[in-house]
């Protein structure tokens, strides 16, 4: 007898042992199925930083963030932006043929260029110096950060063509500069992007006045990314072009199989760390974004003056936060984008 009720409380203590682990099992399904289907409130969003602390997304857009027009005197048509690495802002105060200079926060700080610019288009922060392109003076100025100007690093120079001959006088409208501290311009004259060393000296030019692959019909702006890819907005083609560093043609993004179909008229151009490729496109009132194989991604803007609209769009750039500045020309401010 006292066997038989050793024997059933092991039987029934096995028992529960077993019931316990079929528990413990059930449950650790349940928290496997539940951790699949339950969503936090960020996820969805895959907002992410990357090592150097700028954010992104791959299947989110940025959004509007905020704005500013010039504390001191408003800006009017501003064409280009560009940021230092300390955070200050740079801005192509086109139609007051000067350049504005803020703090991070969109604070008036100084005036550069005031009756030395005329059409300023194109900017380029480089080693505590800005660069900037004014096609109508036929000038690249330079400038210290404290307001000094410094010689020019091209002043009505002619661009000597492929085959020998002489080409116009230099228009410069972009400006950009590449990790090996070359710079690169589009030439709206001659229709190419001519290479200068530091000293201002022509290294080289690519390109030519057509519609075939590498040749351009107004090259307004350029970008050239962490790899050494050379981004042009091939305005009047209406397409962006992408070259290796040797300036040879790799692809185009025309953005025909986009939501909006064809871009209309692309000038700035950037790329963030995640290949990421940002367009501005004036007619459509827009900002489009690619990625590397020339997918659309998604669209910011459209015409209108409310915040995160766009009237007539022109330059943009990228800082090291991944903050995203445009130049919004008839609505005389900059719009800041980015992930909060």
């Amino acid at each position: 007898m006292l066997y038989q009720i050793i024997n059933l409380d092991i039987e029934r203590g096995t028992r529960k042992r077993i019931h316990g682990l079929i528990f413990a099992f059930i449950l650790i399904i349940i928290l496997i199925v539940g951790g699949m289907v339950f969503k936090s409130p960020l996820s969805g969003k895959k907002v992410l930083a990357n090592s150097s602390g700028s954010f992104f997304s791959d299947t989110q857009p940025p959004q509007f963030l905020y704005e500013f027009n010039g504390s001191n005197q408003k800006f009017k048509s501003p064409l280009a932006v560009t940021t230092s690495t300390e955070g200050k802002i740079f801005v192509a105060d086109t139609g007051h043929s000067q350049i504005q200079v803020l703090s991070a926060s969109g604070k008036w700080e100084k005036d550069l260029g005031r009756g030395s610019l005329s059409y300023p288009t194109g900017l380029a922060y480089f080693e505590q110096k800005l660069y900037v392109c004014d096609p109508q003076a036929q000038k690249i100025f330079v400038y210290q950060e404290n307001g000094e100007e410094l010689p020019t690093l091209l002043e009505h120079q002619k661009l000597i063509l492929k085959d020998g001959k002489p080409g116009q006088v230099i228009r410069p409208s972009n400006i950009q500069v590449s990790s090996d501290h070359l710079f690169y311009i589009t030439d709206i004259a001659n229709q190419c992007v001519v290479v200068l060393d530091q000293q201002g000296k022509i290294l080289k030019s690519f390109g030519s006045s057509g519609t075939a692959d590498g040749q351009f019909n107004y090259p307004n702006a350029l970008f050239i990314d962490k790899d050494n890819k050379i981004y042009v907005s091939d305005s009047n083609n209406a397409r962006l072009q992408i070259f290796n560093s040797e300036g040879e043609f790799l692809t185009k993004i025309t953005g025909s199989n986009g939501k909006l179909g064809a871009m209309t008229l692309p000038r700035g151009v950037a790329v963030n760390d995640q290949g990421q490729i940002y367009v501005v496109d004036v007619f459509s009132n827009s900002v489009r974004v690619y990625d590397e194989t020339g997918y659309e991604l998604w669209v910011l803007g459209g015409m209108g003056s409310n915040q995160g609209q766009f009237n007539f769009p022109n330059g943009i750039c990228i800082d090291n936060k991944g903050l995203i500045y445009i130049t919004d020309r008839e609505n005389n401010r900059i719009q800041v984008f980015g992930y909060k």
